[in-house]
């Protein structure tokens, strides 16, 4: 047979034989044709890539396309970059500086050289890591926040396709970062003013930020580099209370001297400050500062002094300060007489900010001093929070966009549960959430969400409604007892025009210009409830309308969920005759398990069944298929119907086309048509 169609014959008696005839067969190809393959990329990094292989024969060809597995490349590249080049130099006067390299001698031929690894530390071992990762495939890196006083080292590496990497370059020369021009001074000494304190720990911060640091000599002598800026400086020592220096201004080529005391701890008087978290602009901040004392060892005087960010304004407080400079921000109060002035108390005081203050962290400092029983001065920084953020209208307003969005609001009721917020601090975060402000909310939430099923909804609508009459809602809320969230919010819309009069339990807010209601539950009464409102419905009104609804929460591990709110969704209008009946959808497809392509039947879903509306009173439908067979009958209807395509004995029909017939008690004119069912 290989002989009559153009082959050759060959013949094998042994095994043995087969052998010399597969190499006679191989040779004999490999004269006739030619193979080829073309890739675009050959590099050897272990991914499935694109491949095309031509067959050449005799001036033909044949030409196919698949895939294949590259092989991974298995070993480091060759070489290693060349060695960081600081492009400031030795030194430099910012906080930002940019190392420089070149691929050197480094070479990958398999899979190619694909980027640099850079560790920038500030010791020349590389211990004391400020950066340490993949920067992509650059030749060129800023590292930025770097602290005045600090010197840095930088060395890289190269990666290749596998993602193995190449020995590290060489290190770089230690660029160290000082201004020699702007600087704060000074000497830190007991309180006598005269006897130095050694190792006293110097930080010049900028919104709780460490811009800078030194620690005192053996002659309380300290020197910090800073560029222009206004800072607090921090003095801490062991054995002695911290201070706090705040609104110290650094101008460019300005010497600033700072001496201070430090004194032993302060244990017969402690102040706390109780600050809110945040602020919107141009609002009024309230502070207080609870001062306690120790009622068998009570001092005779105590001044207490507060130190308000620079252009505040105190406009009050209680009991009345005794004196507020503008110009430093200072307000002090001073208390005299052990168990009549100097008593436990809570100081209050209201301030304005300037008009035009910008967004961010505003600094606080305060401190107080009185004598001890030995007549010795002892000041102490006063405690508790430090720094308030404006520009946001509550710390749950994590994307400062001025209201307090579901997502915000679950999570901070999540940090209420693990007591990391306050109860009052939660009930302003609620009243801020419900605020009728907040139009801008869409009714659909835009959480990305998990699948639970913690937290289940059940709506009730009666079946039709009349035009100037109110209706009752029902929402059946049913928890999962042993999984319950921290926190639901419970969401419902209804038609636009339409407006909630009344709630049980009371909803939180109704916003008329979208529709919608909603509630919100904090354990212990995130719990099975059953929600009513009615909902009043204005003239003229004559369409079916739609409801919908949304059960929020986050589940155990924290991630938001939002579940729809089930039940009916479809509420009709009770029409006068039956002239402007509607059948849909027509066709309707009936669910066959496929949610793509349906949905279970359940009343008031338009996909899940036909629905028949707007219907008179008492009407009756009747449906046939086209042998004049009763199929289905529905009776003692008004305003709508929805039919779940089985006949009388639960049975599904079959595809096809049938027929329907309405009337009703009033004797109006019948209504008919068709309709087509496809399975």
């Amino acid at each position: 047979m290989a002989q009559g169609t153009g082959g050759q014959f060959y013949s094998a008696l042994t095994s043995a034989e087969l052998v010399t005839i597969f190499e006679e067969i191989s040779a004999t190809l490999s004269s006739q044709y030619q193979i080829s393959y073309n890739t675009t990329n050959s590099t050897s990094d272990g991914q499935l890539r694109d491949v095309t292989i031509e067959v050449c024969h005799k001036g033909e060809t044949a030409k196919d396309e698949g895939q294949y597995q590259a092989s991974p490349d298995a070993s480091p590249p060759d070489g290693k970059p060349s060695r960081p080049v600081w492009t400031e130099g030795e030194s430099t006067s910012s906080t930002d500086i940019t190392c420089t390299w070149t691929q050197g001698t480094a070479s990958d031929t398999q899979s190619g050289v694909i980027g640099y690894y850079l560790q920038v530390a500030t010791d020349p071992n590389f211990e004391n890591l400020i950066l340490d990762q993949d920067v992509g495939n650059v030749l060129k890196y800023t590292v930025k926040g770097c602290l005045v006083g600090s010197t840095y080292y930088a060395r890289v590496k190269t990666e290749n396709g596998s993602g193995l990497y190449s020995n590290w370059s060489g290190i770089s020369e230690g660029i160290i970062l000082t201004f020699a021009v702007s600087s704060v001074t000074g000497k830190i000494t007991h309180g006598d003013e005269t006897t130095p304190i050694q190792a006293v720990l110097i930080e010049a911060l900028k919104n709780e930020e460490l811009k800078g640091s030194d620690t005192t000599d053996s002659s309380g002598n300290y020197a910090i580099g800073l560029p222009p800026d206004t800072y607090t400086l921090r003095f801490s020592a062991n054995g002695y209370a911290t201070r706090t220096k705040p609104n110290v201004v650094v101008n460019e080529g300005q010497e600033i001297v700072v001496h201070l005391s430090l004194y032993p701890p302060s244990t017969q008087v402690t102040v706390i400050r109780d600050l809110p978290a945040c602020t919107p602009y141009g609002a009024t901040v309230e502070v207080e500062i609870m001062v306690n004392v120790d009622e068998a060892n009570t001092p005779n005087g105590l001044i207490v002094k507060e130190y308000v960010p620079s252009g505040w304004t105190v406009i009050s407080s209680v009991p009345n300060h005794n004196g507020f400079n503008s110009s430093t921000g200072e307000i002090k109060w001073v208390f005299t007489g052990a168990g009549s002035g100097v008593v436990d108390r809570t100081i209050v005081y209201r301030m304005m900010m300037p008009a035009d203050e910008s967004s961010g962290n505003r600094e606080f400092a305060g401190e107080i001093s009185y004598n001890d029983p030995d007549g010795n001065l002892i000041m102490s920084d006063i405690g508790g929070e430090k720094a308030i953020k404006v520009g946001c209208i509550h710390e749950s307003d994590i994307n400062e966009d001025g209201k307090i969005d579901d997502s915000e609001l679950l999570d901070y009721i999540d940090r209420w549960a693990k007591e990391e917020a306050d109860d009052f601090d939660l009930l302003d975060a609620i009243d801020i959430w419900a605020a009728e402000e907040q139009k801008g909310l869409a009714k659909a939430s835009s959480r990305s969400s998990a699948l639970s099923d913690q937290v289940v909804g059940l709506r009730d609508l009666p079946l039709t409604y009349l035009a100037n009459s109110t209706i009752s809602v029902s929402l059946d809320v049913d928890v999962d007892k042993s999984n319950k969230p921290n926190g639901l919010i419970v969401k419902e819309y209804v038609p636009l025009g339409w407006t909630v009069i009344s709630s049980v339990p009371d909803s939180n807010s109704f916003n008329s210009l979208t529709g919608e209601i909603k509630w919100v539950f904090i354990n212990p009464d995130v719990a099975d409830v059953v929600i009513t409102y009615q909902v009043r419905i204005p003239e003229g009104e004559s369409e079916a309308k739609t409801f919908n609804g949304q059960l929020l929460y986050n589940d155990p591990q924290g991630s938001p969920v939002t579940n729809t709110v089930c039940g009916d969704a479809r509420i009709a209008t009770a029409g006068k005759d039956l002239d402007n009946i509607r059948v849909y959808p027509n066709p309707f497809k009936p669910y066959d398990g496929n949610p793509e392509t349906g949905e279970p039947y359940r009343n008031g879903f338009t996909n899940s069944g036909i629905i028949f509306d707007p219907l008179s009173q008492d009407a009756t439908i009747k449906i046939f298929n086209l042998a004049g067979e009763l199929v289905a009958e529905l009776s003692g209807i008004t305003g709508c119907a929805q039919w779940d395509a089985k006949n009388e004995s639960g049975k599904e029909v079959a595809s096809g086309v049938y027929i329907y017939l309405v009337t009703d008690k009033a004797g109006s004119k019948p209504a008919t048509g068709k309709f087509v069912i496809i399975r």
